[in-house]
């Protein structure tokens, strides 16, 4: 697949259609943010605030377990990836 760039643009054209049009719903998402996103923000400043607020052990503690949630979160959406029957196959899944 050729690529070239549009001297006035300065953005590399690649000659697929799809192509085209995954990057102009991206661009949009980027420019347009959805609801559930501006109220995230919205709520999250306050959240961050309060989070500076408590002492430095604490940040670090909550920092911690956001981020262990977050990592079972995303071990167990990789798990079920196009899993069809809906269940997990977590098998052989350890705690760290």
């Amino acid at each position: 697949m050729r690529q070239r760039i549009l001297p006035s643009k300065a953005i590399y054209v690649t000659k697929s259609l799809t192509d085209l049009d995954d990057l102009q719903a991206a661009k949009r998402r980027l420019e347009y943010p959805s609801l559930t996103a501006r109220i995230s923000a919205l709520l999250g400043k306050p959240i961050e605030i309060g989070l500076k607020l408590l002492p430095g052990n604490w940040h670090k503690k909550v920092r911690e377990i956001t981020q262990a949630a977050l990592l079972k979160g995303l071990q167990f959406a990789i798990l079920t990836i196009g899993n069809k029957g809906g269940k997990s196959q977590m098998i052989g899944c350890t705690r760290h």
